[in-house]
């Protein structure tokens, strides 16, 4: 009956007959005209663009939506500039009524193999049962795409990729259920795997819930599913997602050191480089073998290194006197050394 009223009240107000709110139910209806025409006449082009429809089917299909939100919430989307901002303006109290705000997929690490690297994105729709696939029915269980080359009209989202890239790990989103039933919840889960615990429960209106939501890894046709334990609309917007960082090799770079401080040589490396291993070598090509030796301050980390001639190279000549970083050899000449230090660092810091 609601939805009736409002929609005679939209045709007068295209039709040019100007609103007036007047006291009860039927004032409120009149605003609520009002409103839903101004966010057709303000936000109609971008519609058309995002969901590629006319915006007359894309209201039609939303009028129960919008005849059933919060009044406040309506106005503040009508008064918003941009598209993104209406939806956020339109659902902007759910959020924060919704039970279990901002939960967490319980018993479903994000990434059981280690870290993940999140990149946030512009709130993009991804899926609108209200334009494209109707209900949840109750206990159904639905797949959808986290990651499309050609958009996501067909499930009622936007009409680009929305910036995700394909082999995303989970995605940061915002699950609406639009519904008028008294008690359920929806679950969402990676396709492929066991749903465990609820996602959004709701109670007779709209609720909503930010979740990050670990994808399918691979061989799924789609990448995560939605359980509806009740019959509900569902709209998903996404605000980022979650790749495992790319394995990149060390950048490297060896210094030489030929200046020993009582002995010992400082594991010296340029700005943003870390030293990883040392070695030491004699600097004449007739030199012996050395061996390297750690040297550590009182909290174990090392400071430097020792440089020593390898006794099994050395056993056998004659005239050798082990000190810390030079020895005379058969021939008679200084044989020095200096320490070659491995310093690296990870591409781009």
């Amino acid at each position: 009956m609601k939805k009736s009223i409002i929609s005679a009240l939209l045709m007068c107000s295209f039709a040019g007959v100007v609103l007036a709110a007047g006291p009860g139910s039927k004032g409120a209806d009149a605003e609520r005209a009002k409103y839903i025409a101004q966010i057709s006449k303000n936000f109609g082009s971008q519609i058309e663009a995002m969901y590629k429809m006319p915006k007359g089917e894309w209201l039609e299909q939303m009028l129960e939506t919008l005849s059933d939100a919060d009044l406040a919430n309506l106005k503040n989307a009508a008064e918003a500039k941009t598209l993104g901002e209406m939806t956020n303006r339109l659902f902007g109290n759910i959020s924060q009524k919704s039970l279990g705000q901002r939960n967490r997929l319980t018993g479903q690490s994000l990434n059981p193999r280690g870290d993940l690297v999140f990149t946030p994105l512009p709130p993009c729709r991804i899926v609108d049962t209200r334009v494209r696939g109707g209900n949840l029915l109750p206990n159904e269980t639905r797949g959808f795409l986290a990651w499309s080359s050609t958009g996501f009209q067909g499930q009622g989202g936007a009409a680009i990729n929305c910036g995700i890239p394909a082999g995303a790990a989970a995605l940061a989103m915002n699950v609406v259920a639009d519904t008028k039933a008294k008690v359920g919840y929806l679950s969402v889960f990676p396709t492929g795997t066991i749903r465990t615990g609820s996602s959004v429960n709701f109670i007779g209106v709209p609720v909503a819930n930010e979740l990050n939501v670990r994808l399918c890894d691979s061989g799924c046709e789609t990448q995560f599913s939605v359980y509806a334990s009740a019959g509900t609309r569902m709209v998903v917007d996404v605000y980022g997602y979650y790749m495992e960082p790319a394995a990149k090799p060390l950048e490297c770079t060896t210094v030489k050191d030929v200046t020993a401080d009582n002995g010992v040589y400082a594991a010296s490396c340029p700005a943003g480089y870390t030293p990883t291993s040392a070695s030491c070598a004699s600097l004449n090509l007739d030199g012996p073998a050395f061996g390297t030796k750690p040297i550590k301050d009182a909290t174990g980390t090392i400071i430097g290194y020792q440089c020593r001639p390898n006794p099994t190279a050395w056993n056998s000549l004659a005239g050798c006197t082990l000190f810390i970083f030079n020895c005379k050899g058969l021939g008679g000449g200084l044989d020095n050394t200096a320490l070659e230090t491995t310093c690296c660092r990870v591409p781009g810091r």
